[in-house]
């Protein structure tokens, strides 16, 4: 093997700008220079800085979820309500009522509408139209004996910069449950619980009935009037409302009386004393009194009443009550005088009608109304 003939040329030296004095001392560990740690040359952070990154985050985590998600729907908005009415929960049906226009509320209450029968016992939503910022859902409600179509209207309100706009309930309607009462009521029953009318609303007159108007929840309502006096017991009395959110009015719906056994004593006792006081009448046409002598008959003469005749109740409305009195007879006598050779005796039977009302203090009030022409047999 040869070797090359030429020499090995020498390198060249390159400067560095840097004397070897100036290089640092070598580490027998081949560790670098030591440098200064980056943290002690950055700023610390400020307590308030660090609480209000903390604000920040706090706010960010409570705010941006709802705007991510979103409010409730008209569906939500729809179905609490609803719902409250299947569990009779007035405190928030109240809640959402329209203007009350006359009627009263005083039957909104839990203990009442949940004594109830024929309640709504459950609901359906079948369509929801929404138009913008007006929405409406239609909802089927149910009984255990019928269901009806109904709906509720909503209207969405703007929110804020940071909150998102809602769905609230437009004011909703009741059935109404229009009411003749007696009058001078200061209460009534409704589903066993004593309701006091606001004075303002109590029906006012000497006799018969006086209307006001309830707003309750749909369903069958036991009602009855305030007790008064032993002459009258209150009736118990039954009113359905049906399954319907909507301007329902009840047709009048009598809560009154029923004359007792005490009270057909009292009205047999002041027709007897209008009798009595019409057999000391002279007259052949007393005034006042159920029965009359022919219109021909003009002499005086004296009245004897033969039968008091039978009380029959025919029919009650407007507070009053109507008795039919059949069997009535009385005899008019006219004696024998100077135009009358002979004595002469007129029966007659009459069948009258009374009246009878009762008063805001329970008493009982009679009046004879009407008596047919009757039979005028003549004998001598």
């Amino acid at each position: 093997m040869r070797r090359s003939r030429q020499s090995a040329e020498l390198g060249r030296t390159i400067p560095t700008g840097w004397t070897d004095a100036d290089l640092p001392a070598p580490d027998s560990r081949g560790s670098r220079p030591a440098r200064a740690p980056l943290e002690a040359t950055r700023p610390r952070p400020r307590p308030l800085m660090l609480a209000g990154a903390v604000v920040a985050i706090l706010a960010l985590v409570l705010l941006v979820p709802p705007l991510l998600v979103g409010g409730r729907s008209p569906r939500d908005v729809g179905e609490d309500f609803l719902q409250a009415v299947v569990d009779g929960d007035t405190a928030t049906v109240r809640e959402h009522l329209d203007a009350a226009d006359g009627a009263l509320d005083i039957a909104l209450t839990d203990e009442v509408v949940r004594a109830a029968d024929d309640r709504v016992e459950r609901f359906s939503i079948g369509a929801i139209e929404i138009d913008g910022d007006h929405a409406r859902i239609v909802a089927t409600l149910s009984t255990a004996a019928d269901s009806l179509e109904t709906s509720l209207e909503l209207h969405r309100r703007s929110g804020g910069l940071l909150s998102r706009s809602s769905w609230e309930l437009l004011p909703v309607t009741l059935p109404i449950l229009s009411l003749e009462i007696p009058v001078g009521s200061e209460e009534m029953q409704v589903n066993g619980q004593v309701l006091p009318i606001p004075e303002g609303a109590r029906p006012l007159g000497a006799f018969g009935t006086g209307s006001i108007a309830l707003r309750v929840l749909p369903g069958s309502y036991e009602l009855r009037a305030q007790a008064r006096s032993d002459a009258v017991t209150a009736r118990r009395v039954r009113a359905t409302l049906p399954p319907v959110l909507e301007g329902w009015v009840s047709p009048p719906v009598e809560v009154t009386f029923e004359v007792t056994a005490a009270g057909r004593t009292e009205i047999r006792r002041q027709l007897s004393a209008v009798l009595e006081k019409c057999e000391k009448s002279a007259s052949p046409q007393p005034e006042g009194c159920p029965f009359a002598a022919p219109a021909g008959v003009t002499s005086d003469g004296t009245w004897r009443v033969l039968s008091p005749g039978i009380l029959t109740e025919h029919l009650a409305y407007d507070g009053f009550f109507e008795f039919s009195v059949t069997a009535l007879t009385a005899q008019f006598t006219v004696p024998a005088g100077p135009h009358a050779a002979t004595t002469t005796a007129y029966v007659v039977q009459p069948s009258g009608v009374v009246h009878v009302a009762v008063d805001p203090e329970g008493r009982i009030a009679t009046q004879w109304i009407t008596a047919n022409p009757s039979t005028w047999p003549k004998f001598s």
